[in-house]
């Protein structure tokens, strides 16, 4: 089955590019995904728990990134699954204004009984809101900033208003001065 999906990360592309070339965080964001091991060669052991209409499978496959072309922003992905699943997943970025457009071009080889959703639209669908619900996941870990590490503390930095608003500075009580 082919699929061509888009979704929208807002976030920039140069944020995006490398957040998805890597695997650990993508799967943080998937929901149902989970890395489970690493292979030698740069692969990943994982499971993917879908549910689909009335089923909720779990499979057990790998993952890995086959090509990652900086310069035109198009990563290929290779998914070998358990029971005769697996994808061939194409994703090329592009910018639209100030987000990144994501493109999949997806070759998906489904078997078993979610054969028999191939052709509802029940595939597409359920791909569309997984890809809706990365997509929120993804941008909220690009746009938290981090805390301010003790190098920065110590070059200077002023630290994070919520930090600030938390730990009230009160002037001192003049009847408590030693003397």
């Amino acid at each position: 089955m082919k699929l061509e999906l888009s979704f929208d990360v807002q976030a920039p592309i140069d944020a995006v590019w490398p957040a998805l070339n890597d695997l650990d965080q993508v799967a943080q964001c998937l929901p149902g995904a989970a890395i489970t091991g690493l292979q030698e060669d740069g692969g990943y052991h994982g499971q993917f728990t879908l549910k689909v209409g009335p089923f909720a499978t779990v499979h057990d496959g790998t993952i890995r990134i086959d090509a990652a072309d900086e310069a035109a922003r198009e990563q290929r992905l290779s998914v070998t699954g358990s029971a005769g699943h697996g994808a061939t997943i194409v994703n090329t970025l592009s910018e639209v204004d100030g987000a990144t457009r994501v493109d999949a071009d997806v070759e998906l080889h489904v078997a078993g009984p979610l054969a028999a959703f191939v052709g509802s639209g029940v595939i597409r669908d359920v791909s569309n809101r997984l890809l809706s619900d990365f997509a929120t996941c993804l941008a909220g870990r690009l746009n938290t900033p981090a805390a301010p590490t003790g190098a920065e503390v110590t070059t200077g930095q002023a630290a994070p208003e919520e930090l600030l608003a938390a730990a009230p500075h009160e002037p001192p009580d003049p009847g408590s001065a030693a003397g």
